[in-house]
């Protein structure tokens, strides 16, 4: 046989063989008076149960029903006899996993066999039950439609292959749901923080919870929406392409864990809002704009390298090189950027270039630039015929606000050159200006450059010039002798009309010229406190002196006059020494920004 055929006791079966030819063996009368008995198989004695010794003619598989002479056909039996299981599972490690409406019940037992929890509220009444026939060894029961916040009882039951049943524990093991959170996050008050093309909305929760912002052009209208759903209690969203100056609404949303959800401000309250900026601006400086050299095409058909030293008042950036060009400066021509120490900051290959002229190429990346600090800015003539006024920087800078170019003694002397391949430029010549040039961008939006309206002598007498001196740079300079004895000091002022009395940022600037020894100081009137607050000074010579991005501190609208529109900002320039002396200046401006 393929596969046992398990038998009950007591029971009569028939076994038989089939003989396709006959030829079998037989012994007649052999179950007439007895039986054979080999325990626990007994083969019967006819009468037992009918007649024994059977046979059936026919094909193979007909059961054989009829009797002759109580002949034993020898035919037999192979039989095996197994132990009974009637050791029950052992069960362990039952655990329960409860949630606020579900649990689910684990344990193992040492054998394959059913799954069943037996639960309720009552230790004494666990009439629920879960069930699962499956034969494992690792069981999971999920018990479902809980009650939240609520102590269950419970026992495990598992019958293996045999129908041996065991439970677990003796007394009912308890576990409690979780209790449902049905309470929203509150929201913090919201900030909003515009910039030209977008915004960063912040808030806080107190508990964690999701992050959304829904927002438009109309309070009615909040059809764009940006997301995080991650769970949080510190919200920071950024909105992007936005349109300048535009005022947006928006209302912010967060959910917890439990889908509870709060917004605010809730409906029907209108949303809140911000402005985003005007679009940004800038103004590009030059320091020669349109000038042309006297001399043209100096001659010269030497590989040379020529720069410029200059300064900046504020903070902004390069970003290229102009130079003038002969007809006969021919060749590739490279602009270049430097630190006064021969660091190359920035180069560009000019393109594109007409036959003479002004020439201009930009570099790659802008390069940003600190104010008051030196820079050289340079191109490579690679046949010469370079342009070249001497004796340009001797006695004189050019002050283009808020570009300078140094006149001699600033920083060393300027206009400066490297004869061969290229390179930093540092020999000097008869103070040639070799009309090399930058291209600078400074922030334009709220930003205003102001020259006095009226310039006042405080001490001193004046010498030369005209205190109008002070109003416009116009590469003159008045001068002030001091008139006092013992410590001699000279002063003078410049009033600044028609300033806002709110500002985000206030700066100032001075260039003196020619100045005999004296401890300079740099001061802007507190109309608060009623005093000059000093912003710099400095002990300078005979050198012309640049002061640029002097901020006041404390509190900005305590230098402009009255309380509300515009007002008058007051900039004081002192000298001070211990023997005579002239001091002789220049120009004198201040910048603003509003918010």
């Amino acid at each position: 046989m393929s596969s046992p055929v398990a038998i009950s006791a007591n029971t009569t079966y028939v076994v038989s063989y089939n003989a396709p030819n006959g030829r079998y063996s037989a012994t007649t009368n052999f179950f007439t008076d007895a039986g054979v008995n080999t325990l626990p198989l007994h083969g019967l004695q006819s009468g037992v149960d009918g007649t024994n010794g059977v046979y059936s003619y026919g094909p193979a598989g007909t059961f054989p029903t009829l009797a002759w002479l109580d002949a034993n056909y020898w035919v037999d039996v192979v039989f095996t006899t197994s132990s009974v299981d009637t050791t029950p599972p052992t069960i362990s490690a039952v655990l329960a996993n409860p949630g606020a409406t579900t649990a689910t019940i684990t344990w193992t037992t040492n054998e394959a066999s059913t799954s069943r929890v037996d639960y309720g509220t009552s230790a004494s009444t666990l009439t629920p039950t879960a069930t699962d026939s499956t034969l494992v060894t690792a069981h999971s029961v999920s018990l479902i439609n809980l009650s939240p916040g609520t102590n269950y009882f419970f026992r495990v039951a598992s019958a293996d292959a045999a129908s041996n049943s065991s439970t677990s524990p003796s007394s009912p093991a308890t576990f409690t749901t979780l209790t449902v959170d049905t309470t929203p996050p509150t929201i913090s008050p919201i900030t909003a923080t515009p910039s030209t093309t977008g915004a960063t909305i912040s808030w806080t929760t107190n508990e964690a919870s999701t992050t959304r912002v829904d927002y438009g052009t109309s309070p009615s209208a909040l059809n764009q929406t940006a997301s995080n759903a991650t769970l949080v209690t510190s919200h920071s969203i950024s909105l992007t392409s936005l349109t300048p100056n535009t005022t947006y609404s928006f209302r912010v949303t967060s959910v917890d864990a439990a889908n509870n959800s709060s917004t605010s401000p809730a409906v029907p309250n209108n949303p809140a809002s911000f402005a985003t900026l005007p679009p940004a601006t800038t103004v590009t400086s030059t320091i020669f704009g349109s000038a042309a050299p006297t001399t043209i095409d100096d001659g010269d058909t030497a590989s040379v390298e020529l720069g410029m030293k200059f300064r900046s008042d504020v903070a902004g950036t390069v970003t290229g090189v102009r130079f003038y060009k002969a007809a006969n400066n021919t060749g590739v021509h490279t602009g270049s950027l430097w630190s006064s120490t021969g660091t190359l900051l920035a180069n560009v290959t000019f393109s594109n270039e007409t036959a003479s002229g002004w020439q201009q190429a930009s570099f790659a990346a802008p390069f940003t630039i600190s104010p008051g600090t030196t820079y050289v800015v340079s191109y490579h003539a690679s046949n010469g015929h370079y342009s070249g006024d001497t004796g340009y920087f001797t006695n004189t800078g050019i002050y283009n606000p808020p570009l300078y170019a140094l006149r001699n003694g600033v920083d060393g002397s300027n206009g400066v050159y490297l004869y061969g391949a290229g390179g930093f430029p540092n020999q000097t010549f008869s103070s040639s200006n070799y009309y090399v040039d930058l291209v600078f961008s400074t922030p334009a939006t709220n930003s205003i450059r102001l020259f006095p309206a009226s310039t006042v002598i405080q001490t001193g007498t004046l010498n030369a010039g005209t205190v109008a001196g002070l109003a416009a740079d116009d590469n003159t300079f008045y001068q002030v002798r001091s008139t006092t004895s013992g410590t001699r000091t000279t002063a003078w002022y410049g009033s600044f009309s028609n300033v806002p009395n709110t500002l985000a940022g206030l700066a100032v600037s001075y260039v003196g010229k020619n100045s005999a020894t004296c401890t300079e100081a740099l001061s802007v009137w507190n109309f608060t406190t009623s005093a000059w607050v000093q912003m710099n000074s400095s002990s300078v010579g005979t050198n012309e002196i640049l002061r640029s991005n002097l901020v006041p501190t404390g509190t900005l609208a305590d230098y402009v006059s009255g309380t509300s529109g515009t007002g008058e900002v007051r900039v004081r320039v002192s000298c001070s020494a211990t023997a005579t002396f002239t001091a002789s200046g220049d120009l004198m401006t201040i910048s603003y920004t509003t918010p």
